[in-house]
């Protein structure tokens, strides 16, 4: 049986060069996922996040192997894959988020997609700091914030995981949809955000060694961007300590997945969950 994986790519005033290496990672994308796990399916969509320098791709749209959805003002990339999320139907069974320059393998994303899939997981995240050769890719400025910031993040929110901004990420589909229902970050640190909410309602969450490409850019270490991350982490903390993310849904849709899973099927009906 076919499963779907909505893949959502969100950009920001993207180039000619990043078109066409996101055409050449998408067809070798689908292309291992034929040779090696046939039943599942990827659609992508690149959602423009708002673009002041906008720049066409260079494929009509019946050559596309993506679908474009531009938004007319900048949401912030939480905003912009949460808006995707309202638009989408409910037939995907997995979400998968990459960046638009694509420095991360496409083996990678496949394997990510192969154990959420088996249930093994019900959010599996990159995380960059498992390879060796990252924190000597970046400046010492940045390096020092990153270590200090992600003993922050991981003492106080984030259950242990070292690296919940690291941009590829796969989630079960009908756990993301209610994860995102009640978030209220929509900028860089969603992904904080999201890894808590799942952590705190007791999915399980996995974290896979990725690598990044020699293309990939990173901003600079110092920028308006860390203001308004500290700024949204605050937020986070505020909404932890009001229990704002608290939410029976996901608890119960957690259970009921794990009778399903264990063969109690409909059984499930005649437990009682408790949140």
């Amino acid at each position: 049986m076919k499963k779907t994986i909505l893949l959502v790519i969100p950009c920001f005033n993207p180039s000619a060069a990043g078109w066409r290496g996101l055409s050449q990672y998408l067809e070798r994308l689908t292309g291992l996922a034929l040779r090696t796990a046939p039943h599942l399916e990827f659609q992508a969509i690149v959602v423009d996040d708002g673009s002041t320098l906008w720049c066409e791709p260079p494929e009509l749209e019946k050559d596309r192997p993506y679908q474009l959805v531009r938004l007319e003002k900048n949401l912030g990339k939480g905003g912009a894959i949460g808006r995707i999320l309202e638009l989408s139907h409910d037939r995907y069974d997995l979400l998968a988020i990459t960046d638009f320059d694509t420095p991360y393998s496409e083996r990678d994303l496949l394997g990510m997609c192969c154990l959420v899939e088996w249930n093994a997981v019900q959010v599996c995240i990159g995380d960059r700091s498992m390879d060796s050769s990252y924190e000597t890719s970046v400046g010492p400025g940045r390096l020092l914030f990153h270590r200090a910031g992600r003993l922050l993040v991981r003492t106080m929110i984030a259950g242990g995981f070292s690296d919940t901004q690291c941009g590829i990420k796969v989630y079960s589909y009908p756990f993301v949809k209610k994860i995102a229902a009640v978030a209220r970050i929509r900028g860089f640190l969603f992904d904080l955000e999201w890894v808590y909410i799942a952590l705190k309602h007791g999915l399980t969450v996995a974290r896979w060694p990725v690598a990044i490409s020699e293309k990939h850019q990173s901003g600079k270490w110092f920028s308006k961007r860390y203001f308004k991350c500290f700024f949204e982490l605050m937020h986070i903390i505020v909404g932890i300590l009001s229990s704002k993310y608290k939410t029976s849904e996901l608890q119960i849709l957690l259970k009921k997945a794990r009778l399903s899973h264990t063969g109690l099927g409909d059984h499930s009906k005649n437990a009682e969950f408790y949140c």
